[in-house]
């Protein structure tokens, strides 16, 4: 016997969900009063919701019965409807995971596990008088995947340090301040440079790998870019400069 294995969680849920409601009467009328007299399986409702030619009001009542039913009926039916509102969305969900896997270059099966967890919170917190909950539902689960997508997209290494940083980098520090004396702020001008070499230096220092780096490539002196100097000032008692 051969063993089919399933490329993603969606498609392992859905095989396990499709038997399981099979198994707990999916072929059993659970909408009921949705359209009047008529009453829908839940794959039939499945058929409907992604039907172009229906209402939107028809889709928009099926999910608040899911929605009502998740949230409310007594268990084991709560988790019966809690596998079944997945079941519905999974055709959904499925092309907004692909959509976010190939444009942000992710693991769809990250991309639908993070889906299905945002979806069954949404489920449980949805309000069922929403103007469109199906909607809502999906969304949600979409922009939770969106949002794990871009919280791990690998780094991208750039030898060019002119396009990510700016020419020159000032920084106002204050002059010490003493009692009688006149004290100006210190202007340092770093070069974009000199600013990497700072970030890769504490860099190496966090990983404790400053005295390697130090040993391979041994301090020099730098090239003097000016001068500075610096007369000491006093203040008479007239108030006026020495």
């Amino acid at each position: 016997m051969s063993i089919v294995e399933c490329s993603s969680p969606f498609d392992a849920f859905e095989r396990h969900v499709t038997q399981a409601l099979h198994t707990e009467g999916a072929d059993e009328p659970h909408f009921t009063g949705v359209f009047g007299p008529r009453s829908l399986t839940i794959p039939e409702a499945r058929s409907l919701l992604y039907d172009r030619s229906q209402d939107d009001r028809a889709c928009d009542e099926i999910w608040r019965h899911v929605i009502i039913a998740a949230q409310h009926d007594e268990p084991p039916g709560r988790e019966f409807w809690h596998l079944s509102a997945l079941w519905l969305a999974i055709p959904a969900l499925r092309s907004r995971g692909y959509r976010i896997a190939y444009r942000l270059r992710a693991d769809r099966r990250d991309i639908e596990g993070e889906m299905t967890l945002a979806f069954i919170e949404a489920l449980l917190a949805a309000d069922p008088a929403l103007d469109r909950p199906g909607r809502y539902l999906l969304r949600t689960a979409s922009g939770r995947a969106w949002e794990a997508a871009r919280r791990h997209l690998p780094e991208t290494c750039t030898g060019t340090i002119e396009a990510t940083a700016p020419v020159h980098q000032i920084f106002e520090v204050p002059g010490p301040q003493r009692y009688g004396h006149v004290s100006a702020s210190w202007r340092v001008v770093m070069t974009r440079n000199s600013v990497e070499g700072e970030r890769l230096g504490a860099l190496a220092r966090n990983l404790g790998l400053d005295a390697a780096v130090s040993a391979e490539h041994p301090r020099r002196h730098g090239t003097r870019t000016g001068t500075i100097r610096l007369r000491r000032a006093a203040v008479r008692s007239s108030g006026e400069a020495k």
